[in-house]
């Protein structure tokens, strides 16, 4: 009701009819709702035939029948609800329906249609005035309109002209609508009417926005770091305030200098101790935004390496989260981290290998006598194998026996090499093999990556890392 009417009175469906009715008469403008125009339209272009638009429809109530525009949509609103069950054939089957519920709503209206108005303005017939028969009309203007047509095929002739173009071209769009038609008429069966309203294009340009306004943040974010310092909010620079800065270096402009210059130019440092750290900070930070003026914005990590921590109560209930890695401060000493290995990407060369076939064999002679303990040391040397032998050697050692980015544990059973925590690996035609060369040529773009700038930021002699994007493919982690 809103969507037809507008505003509503409260609580609508506990109101008579009749009353809702008056209601809503005092805001009618006289024009259908999107309610009432959405169904007219859907049963126009579902059961009309091709070509019989909502246009030929009024034209020939007005014509035929000498309705308005009013009595027009009350027409089409009674034949809503006498929708045929198919579509119609053809033109004549669409007029002789628009006349069974034109005569049908004349017979409810409380008015008489047995001859259209001359005028044709308003109303119906039988309001008053002089009435015609269009037929008779048509016989009076018979000779005229043949006198014309002659003289205007004559003039067709002489300028080479084919007046049946358009009946030509019409013919030809009828048979293109038919089958258009049939193809829209198989749609709506299978997806409904709804379906098509859902996908609607619901954009407009008047809803665009653009967001252009990253210049005035700066401001913000300067003039607000500047009086957190005055007041005393902000005393530490740590790594987070550090971040801040880089936010406000990427967004540098003359006109954002202009604007903290001015403010370090005013800043009373006789009124306290704040004042002066903030005018000594501000200038440290103008001076790096004078540095990144020329450079584009780059994305700069600050903060601690994490890594993934796991906790057990002693009730059981899992606890995960992601906490600073012990001794690793920047980039670099996490790239060193991952690049060494450990106990979880150890595997064993051919000599510790055949030292495990070894004892395997000596055990299993021994079978007749085993105890629980050799069993168990029987299983746990049998894993190691297993693991051991799907480790190709060839990928992880160079021809010389050397290893580039592996690191050799050395036992009494043999060296032990270590893949690195945070490799690559490679599409192989038993399943993704470790890749020695991909591994390396992506450590060597972490190692890169992780060096300090050669103008750092640096605010209470805290320094900054540079942090690049490496977008490489399938990387397994083990932490």
């Amino acid at each position: 009701m809103q969507k037809e009417f507008g505003a509503t009175p409260e609580k609508p469906e506990d109101v008579p009819l009749d009353e809702l009715g008056g209601a809503f008469q005092s805001t009618f403008n006289g024009q259908l709702g999107k309610q009432s125009s959405s169904l007219i339209a859907r049963l126009v272009s579902s059961k009309m035939p091709g070509g019989f638009n909502i246009t030929a429809v009024r034209k020939y109530l007005a014509d035929r029948w000498g309705l308005g525009p009013g009595r027009q949509d009350g027409v089409m609103l009674l034949a809503i609800t006498m929708e045929p069950a198919a579509r119609l054939g053809g033109e004549p089957d669409a007029k002789a329906f628009l006349d069974t519920v034109a005569n049908k709503y004349a017979a409810t209206a409380g008015i008489s249609l047995s001859a259209p108005a001359a005028g044709g303005a308003g109303g119906a017939g039988g309001a008053g005035g002089m009435m015609m028969d269009p037929a008779a009309i048509d016989a009076l203007t018979k000779d005229q309109k043949a006198l014309f047509k002659q003289q205007l095929e004559l003039l067709a002739r002489y300028l080479k002209m084919d007046l049946r173009k358009g009946d030509k071209a019409f013919i030809g769009s009828e048979e293109t609508n038919k089958v258009l038609q049939a193809q829209l008429d198989l749609w709506i069966v299978e997806h409904g009417d709804s379906y098509a309203s859902g996908i609607e294009p619901t954009f407009t340009p008047l809803k665009a926005r653009v967001y252009d306004s990253s210049w005035n943040w700066a401001r913000q974010d300067a003039l607000s770091m500047f009086y957190d310092i005055i007041f005393g909010r902000l005393k530490l620079v740590d790594r987070e305030i550090v971040s801040q800065c880089i936010g406000i270096m990427n967004r540098s402009s003359p006109i954002l200098l202009e604007f903290m210059q001015y403010h370090i130019d005013n800043c009373p440092t006789e009124r306290g101790e704040t004042y002066e750290l903030a005018k000594q900070l501000g200038e440290l930070l103008i001076e790096n935004c004078k540095k990144a003026l020329n450079t584009a914005p780059a994305y700069k990590d600050v903060a601690y390496p994490t890594g993934p921590q796991t906790t057990i109560d002693a009730k059981g209930n899992l606890t995960y989260a992601e906490v600073p890695r012990p001794s690793v401060r920047k980039l670099k000493h996490y790239v060193k981290e991952m690049a060494a290995g450990g106990k979880m990407s150890e595997y064993g060369n051919r000599t510790k290998v055949q030292s495990n076939l070894t004892k395997i064999y000596k055990i299993i002679r021994q079978q007749q006598r085993m105890s629980k303990s050799s069993q168990l040391e029987i299983k746990t040397l049998y894993t190691d194998v297993i693991r051991s032998l799907a480790m190709n050697e060839g990928q992880i050692m160079q021809e010389n026996g050397k290893a580039k980015r592996s690191t050799k544990m050395r036992g009494s059973e043999g060296a032990t090499e270590c893949i690195p925590f945070l490799h690559l690996r490679r599409k192989e035609e038993h399943g993704w093999e470790y890749s020695k060369k991909l591994t390396g040529l992506y450590l060597e773009c972490l190692e890169n990556a992780a060096v300090v700038f050669d103008h750092p930021l640096s605010l209470d002699g805290l320094g900054l890392t540079r942090r690049r994007r490496v977008s490489l493919s399938r990387i397994r982690m083990f932490s």
